[in-house]
């Protein structure tokens, strides 16, 4: 439970947030930055060049990879198989 404060000054119990839209538990913050640097790293190691400046390019990829990773950490657990089905069912042959 969380505590917030109400109109009147009294402490009142709110459900978190992932009590109320059914995501799993929040990993610790510091796992999910490990995590998220590791896989930052790994795409920055492929070198892929969006804009053609290495500078840029890995500014721009790590923030996303990031991004991406932190976003993830709290999605419900549905959400991974949802976009799976989307993806599979575009896919070509």
């Amino acid at each position: 439970m969380v505590w917030s404060d109400a109109v009147a000054g009294e402490q009142m119990p709110v459900a978190s947030t992932s009590q109320q839209s059914g995501t799993a538990a929040s990993a610790p913050t510091r796992v999910v930055v490990g995590i998220a640097a590791a896989a930052a790293l790994g795409v920055v190691v492929a070198a892929p060049g969006p804009t053609g400046t290495r500078a840029i390019d890995t500014v721009l990829i790590v923030l996303a990879t990031m991004a991406v990773v932190w976003l993830a950490s709290g999605a419900p657990w549905w959400a991974g198989v949802v976009v799976a089905g989307i993806a599979a069912a575009f896919a070509p042959t």
